[in-house]
Protein backbone atom coordinates (compact mmCIF):
# COMPACT_ATOMS: atom_id res chain seq x y z
CA UNK A 1 0.00 0.00 0.00
CA UNK A 2 2.69 2.62 0.95
CA UNK A 3 4.93 1.40 -2.13
CA UNK A 4 1.38 2.26 -4.10
CA UNK A 5 1.05 5.56 -2.74
CA UNK A 6 4.50 6.55 -3.35
CA UNK A 7 4.38 5.14 -7.09
CA UNK A 8 1.29 7.37 -7.67
CA UNK A 9 3.13 10.55 -5.79
CA UNK A 10 5.67 10.15 -8.07
CA UNK A 11 4.18 9.19 -11.64
CA UNK A 12 2.08 12.83 -10.61
CA UNK A 13 5.30 14.42 -9.84
CA UNK A 14 4.46 15.48 -6.40
CA UNK A 15 7.60 13.54 -5.40
CA UNK A 16 9.43 16.92 -4.17
CA UNK A 17 6.46 18.52 -2.66
CA UNK A 18 5.28 15.42 -0.41
CA UNK A 19 6.78 12.50 1.05
CA UNK A 20 5.43 8.74 1.75
CA UNK A 21 6.34 6.62 5.17
CA UNK A 22 4.31 4.12 6.86
CA UNK A 23 4.39 3.73 10.22
CA UNK A 24 3.43 1.28 13.19
CA UNK A 25 2.73 1.90 16.65
CA UNK A 26 4.71 -1.12 18.53
CA UNK A 27 4.36 -1.27 22.05
CA UNK A 28 5.99 -4.25 24.18
CA UNK A 29 2.80 -4.34 26.66
CA UNK A 30 0.73 -5.97 23.47
CA UNK A 31 3.02 -8.50 22.30
CA UNK A 32 5.52 -10.89 23.86
CA UNK A 33 9.07 -10.78 23.03
CA UNK A 34 10.22 -12.04 19.89
CA UNK A 35 12.58 -14.32 21.52
CA UNK A 36 9.49 -16.15 22.91
CA UNK A 37 8.90 -19.82 22.02
CA UNK A 38 5.30 -18.98 21.31
CA UNK A 39 5.17 -17.69 17.86
CA UNK A 40 1.35 -17.00 18.35
CA UNK A 41 2.43 -14.58 21.09
CA UNK A 42 4.85 -12.21 19.09
CA UNK A 43 4.65 -13.39 15.47
CA UNK A 44 2.56 -10.15 14.11
CA UNK A 45 5.49 -7.38 15.57
CA UNK A 46 7.52 -9.36 14.00
CA UNK A 47 6.09 -10.41 10.83
CA UNK A 48 5.06 -6.92 10.17
CA UNK A 49 8.74 -5.32 10.85
CA UNK A 50 10.23 -7.97 8.57
CA UNK A 51 7.27 -8.12 6.14
CA UNK A 52 7.66 -4.45 5.42
CA UNK A 53 11.34 -4.00 5.53
CA UNK A 54 11.18 -6.69 3.07
CA UNK A 55 8.98 -5.30 0.46
CA UNK A 56 8.69 -1.63 1.53
CA UNK A 57 10.72 1.01 -0.59
CA UNK A 58 9.99 3.77 1.57
CA UNK A 59 11.17 3.96 5.44
CA UNK A 60 8.03 3.27 8.18
CA UNK A 61 7.99 5.43 11.61
CA UNK A 62 7.82 3.47 15.04
CA UNK A 63 5.81 5.72 17.46
CA UNK A 64 5.61 2.60 19.99
CA UNK A 65 7.27 2.87 23.35
CA UNK A 66 10.31 0.79 24.95
CA UNK A 67 8.16 0.28 28.44
CA UNK A 68 9.44 -0.82 31.19
CA UNK A 69 12.89 -0.57 29.54
CA UNK A 70 15.95 0.22 32.16
CA UNK A 71 16.21 3.96 32.47
CA UNK A 72 19.88 3.83 33.38
CA UNK A 73 22.84 1.99 33.98
CA UNK A 74 22.81 0.38 30.54
CA UNK A 75 25.44 -1.57 29.08
CA UNK A 76 25.97 -3.95 25.68
CA UNK A 77 23.63 -6.88 27.35
CA UNK A 78 20.08 -6.05 26.23
CA UNK A 79 18.01 -5.11 29.38
CA UNK A 80 14.82 -6.71 29.92
CA UNK A 81 11.24 -4.69 29.17
CA UNK A 82 7.51 -5.05 29.41
CA UNK A 83 6.25 -8.40 28.73
CA UNK A 84 9.17 -10.28 28.17
CA UNK A 85 10.79 -7.87 25.66
CA UNK A 86 14.52 -6.91 25.37
CA UNK A 87 15.99 -3.76 24.18
CA UNK A 88 17.51 -5.38 21.39
CA UNK A 89 13.50 -6.11 20.39
CA UNK A 90 12.63 -2.58 20.68
CA UNK A 91 16.21 -1.72 19.04
CA UNK A 92 15.65 -3.97 16.05
CA UNK A 93 12.09 -2.61 15.39
CA UNK A 94 12.83 0.67 15.37
CA UNK A 95 16.25 1.24 14.30
CA UNK A 96 17.35 -2.45 13.50
CA UNK A 97 15.58 -2.91 10.79
CA UNK A 98 16.66 -1.26 7.24
CA UNK A 99 12.98 1.03 7.00
CA UNK A 100 12.81 1.57 10.92
CA UNK A 101 13.26 5.03 12.17
CA UNK A 102 12.15 5.69 16.18
CA UNK A 103 9.55 8.37 16.45
CA UNK A 104 9.55 7.63 20.30
CA UNK A 105 6.42 8.20 22.04
CA UNK A 106 7.18 10.49 25.23
CA UNK A 107 4.08 10.59 26.88
CA UNK A 108 5.76 10.53 30.37
CA UNK A 109 8.76 11.67 32.21
CA UNK A 110 10.16 8.55 32.05
CA UNK A 111 9.85 7.59 28.90
CA UNK A 112 12.58 10.14 27.89
CA UNK A 113 14.91 8.22 29.70
CA UNK A 114 13.93 4.62 28.42
CA UNK A 115 14.68 5.55 24.34
CA UNK A 116 18.13 7.33 25.59
CA UNK A 117 18.95 3.66 27.29
CA UNK A 118 17.94 2.09 23.64
CA UNK A 119 20.02 4.25 21.78
CA UNK A 120 22.64 4.13 24.49
CA UNK A 121 22.40 0.38 23.82
CA UNK A 122 22.63 0.91 20.13
CA UNK A 123 25.87 2.39 20.59
CA UNK A 124 27.32 -0.10 23.19
CA UNK A 125 26.15 -3.29 21.28
CA UNK A 126 25.55 -2.61 17.91
CA UNK A 127 27.99 -0.02 16.61
CA UNK A 128 26.23 3.06 16.75
CA UNK A 129 23.48 5.25 18.53
CA UNK A 130 20.00 5.36 17.47
CA UNK A 131 18.77 8.67 15.73
CA UNK A 132 15.04 9.66 17.01
CA UNK A 133 13.36 11.62 14.32
CA UNK A 134 11.70 13.93 16.74
CA UNK A 135 9.17 12.61 20.09
CA UNK A 136 5.46 11.78 19.75
CA UNK A 137 3.20 12.62 22.12
CA UNK A 138 -0.52 12.64 22.87
CA UNK A 139 -2.01 15.86 24.36
CA UNK A 140 -4.76 16.70 21.58
CA UNK A 141 -6.30 13.08 22.11
CA UNK A 142 -6.15 13.29 25.47
CA UNK A 143 -8.18 15.77 25.72
CA UNK A 144 -5.76 18.33 26.75
CA UNK A 145 -5.46 17.30 30.09
CA UNK A 146 -4.25 19.62 33.14
CA UNK A 147 -3.51 17.06 35.59
CA UNK A 148 -0.40 16.30 34.51
CA UNK A 149 -1.70 12.95 32.25
CA UNK A 150 0.17 13.30 29.20
CA UNK A 151 3.00 15.80 27.66
CA UNK A 152 2.69 18.74 25.94
CA UNK A 153 4.22 18.30 22.61
CA UNK A 154 6.73 20.49 23.31
CA UNK A 155 7.37 19.02 26.66
CA UNK A 156 7.98 15.49 25.23
CA UNK A 157 10.34 16.78 22.71
CA UNK A 158 12.00 19.01 25.31
CA UNK A 159 12.35 15.07 27.88
CA UNK A 160 13.59 13.57 24.72
CA UNK A 161 16.29 16.00 23.69
CA UNK A 162 17.48 16.80 27.21
CA UNK A 163 17.77 13.00 28.00
CA UNK A 164 19.61 12.41 25.03
CA UNK A 165 21.94 15.28 25.02
CA UNK A 166 22.80 14.56 28.67
CA UNK A 167 24.95 11.90 26.94
CA UNK A 168 27.96 12.55 24.46
CA UNK A 169 27.47 8.62 23.20
CA UNK A 170 23.58 9.35 22.68
CA UNK A 171 23.71 13.61 21.98
CA UNK A 172 21.99 14.66 18.55
CA UNK A 173 19.38 16.69 17.16
CA UNK A 174 15.54 16.12 17.22
CA UNK A 175 13.78 17.72 14.02
CA UNK A 176 10.09 16.68 14.92
CA UNK A 177 7.83 16.97 17.55
CA UNK A 178 5.06 15.50 16.79
CA UNK A 179 1.08 14.88 18.27
CA UNK A 180 -1.67 12.96 17.88
CA UNK A 181 -5.29 13.57 17.64
CA UNK A 182 -8.82 11.46 17.12
CA UNK A 183 -12.31 11.49 16.29
CA UNK A 184 -15.72 9.71 16.32
CA UNK A 185 -17.95 10.68 13.13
Amino acid sequence: MVNSVGNWIQSHGYSARVTVAGADDIEDDWYGSSDSQDQNNIGPTTQWVNGYDAYAAYAYYDYGDAGGCPTSGTSGDSGGCNNGWTQDNIWYNSWGASAAEPLPEIYYSGMASEWQQISLYGYLSKGGQVFMQGSFTEWAASGYCTNGCTNEPAQGWTQLYDALNADWRTAQNLPYSSDISWSQT
